[in-house]
């Protein structure tokens, strides 16, 4: 099957009056050769009316809220099938692993119709399935963007759209219409569940001549190393191995621009710069606020019916430790980049990190407003090389962060109120507190290890211990190897309740 980018190639050697291109979901094209192609565009005269249950909630929710979704519709139509549609191979696998570990089907009842990849196939594993006809072919079926266009289905289902605020992740409005008119006999019913971001930081949206430019640089580099390793008799065996080792760590953080053209060549790849540049859009227009998405579809004719919902469920993607330590080794690299926190700042422009990496970039730029920034980054660097840095790293923002608290701060008075100095506490007690500090703080997944309590608990209070009875000693330690990095605290500010929430949050998800 050719790839979209092959189908381009072949539709512009064709002269302008002899060709059509025809899209559900079209987008402004950034090639030079497309940017002025004549549009015409077909529409209803009266929108058709459907009907969509729309859950939405914050991003540490969205797995969860997913997840339940699709339970509660498996076990409400237990004999009918359904499709999911998610583009993330590696998420749908989470999914399936939590509804598989817990008895709600069987592994031929699960199947995932994706790209054809190499890569693909290996996330996907034994669920990896090629249609071969207008059918779905099992109870639960799970879809990518490969399969959002090109094919129909003769049958009716309940489908379920993820769209999560991670890059490819995101539905447009487009896109949404079109995965549900997949179905050429009608949807039973159709869920959209999604997230939204909270408060955005700092911009990090990218323009087309940024993109462009940064796409020109990947060519020139590759087409270089390909020149030079064909010259050399003995890499000239491995130049192929070595190009797409390197087109695949493009590949896995988003941040590839160039394609390769039926003379082998390396190219611009104009397609990646739009979908970069609507996923940027997508995001602006749907998902900066909880209702944008409800709105438009309204506005688009749909009958919503909008619930907001924070799941207890924690679904986590499986990443290797040493996936997890490069993430913080490009981090760092980031960091070290950087003369000054301004400059930092416009640099972040020109980066392309994942959902988890830009949420400790975030971190990084809010407490480097208070702390030297030579000082703060070697020591960021310096974890970021522990085989295991995620908890490490994590604790070391939030406990910065928790130093940064005046102590008229909430947390600060609900930590004194519930850990009085002299207290003795056993840990069935300590930990049903801990508990409750989260849930104060919306964080609902429920600490059960006496080791991750006992980390929490050592954030907030400095403890001695004498058999099975924990005595609270001091509020708000600094651990030894963190205090020369303490700033002066004349000009400490305080911290919205969602802030507070985001810091502690991420400290308890390094636990997984």
């Amino acid at each position: 099957m050719a790839t979209i980018i092959e189908v381009i190639d072949v539709y512009k050697k064709h002269p302008g009056h002899l060709r059509a291109m025809l899209s559900a979901t079209r987008i402004e094209f950034s090639d030079p050769e497309l940017v002025n192609e004549p549009v015409t565009v077909f529409s209803y005269d009266i929108p058709l009316q459907s009907s969509i249950n729309l859950i939405r909630g914050i991003p540490n929710s969205f797995m969860g809220n997913a997840t339940e979704t699709i339970i509660a519709n498996l076990t409400a139509y237990p004999d009918d099938k359904h499709l999911v549609a998610f583009n993330s191979p590696s998420g749908c696998m989470a999914i399936i692993r939590y509804l598989r570990n817990n008895g709600h089907l069987q592994q031929s009842e699960i199947k995932i119709l994706c790209g054809a990849s190499e890569r693909s196939k290996n996330t996907t594993q034994e669920y990896f399935h090629e249609l071969d006809s207008d059918h779905l072919p099992a109870k639960l079926n799970f879809v990518t963007s490969a399969f959002f266009t090109g094919f129909d289905l003769n049958e009716s289902y309940h489908l379920i759209s993820l769209s999560q605020n991670r890059g490819w992740r995101l539905l447009s409005k487009s896109r949404i219409k079109q995965i549900a008119g997949i179905s050429r006999t009608g949807l039973i019913s159709h869920t959209i569940v999604h997230d939204y971001v909270i408060t955005p930081e700092f911009e990090t949206l990218l323009t087309k001549e940024e993109l462009a430019k940064i796409a020109r640089v990947q060519v020139a580099a590759l087409n270089c190393m390909k020149s030079s390793f064909e010259k050399d008799p003995y890499l000239s065996k491995y130049t192929r191995t070595y190009l797409n080792n390197l087109l695949s760590s493009f590949d896995s953080t988003q941040n590839r621009y160039v394609r390769i053209n039926e003379e082998v060549e390396f190219k611009v790849s104009f397609l990646n710069i739009d979908a970069v540049l609507e996923a940027q859009r997508v995001s602006l227009e749907l998902y900066q606020k909880p209702e944008q998405l409800e709105l438009k579809l309204t506005e688009l004719g749909y009958q919503v019916t909008a619930t907001e919902k924070r799941s207890e469920l924690t679904i986590t993607e499986e990443t290797s430790s040493t996936d997890k330590s490069t993430e913080y080794q490009q981090i760092a690299e980031f960091l070290s980049t950087s003369e000054d926190l301004r400059e930092l700042r416009d640099n972040i422009r020109s980066q392309q990190f994942n959902g988890a990496q830009l949420g400790i970039v975030n971190k990084c730029l809010f407490l480097l407003n208070y702390y030297e920034y030579g000082t703060f980054i070697s020591l960021f660097a310096k974890l970021a090389k522990l085989k295991s840095p995620n908890k490490s790293i994590n604790r070391l923002l939030t406990q910065h962060y928790l130093y940064l608290l005046p102590e008229s701060n909430v947390l600060k008075q609900q930590a004194q109120v519930l850990f009085p100095l002299k207290d003795q506490l056993t840990k069935d007690i300590i930990n049903k507190k801990i508990n409750k500090l989260l849930q104060l703080y919306g964080i609902t997944h429920t600490i059960k290890s006496e080791n991750n309590t006992m980390s929490i608990l050592k954030l907030l209070v400095k403890v001695s211990k004498l058999g099975s009875v924990t005595t609270i000693q001091k509020h708000f330690p600094m651990s030894e190897s963190i205090a020369p990095y303490l700033p002066s605290r004349s000009d400490l500010l305080d911290a919205d309740h969602e802030k507070v929430r985001l810091f502690i949050y991420g400290y308890v998800s390094s636990f997984n």
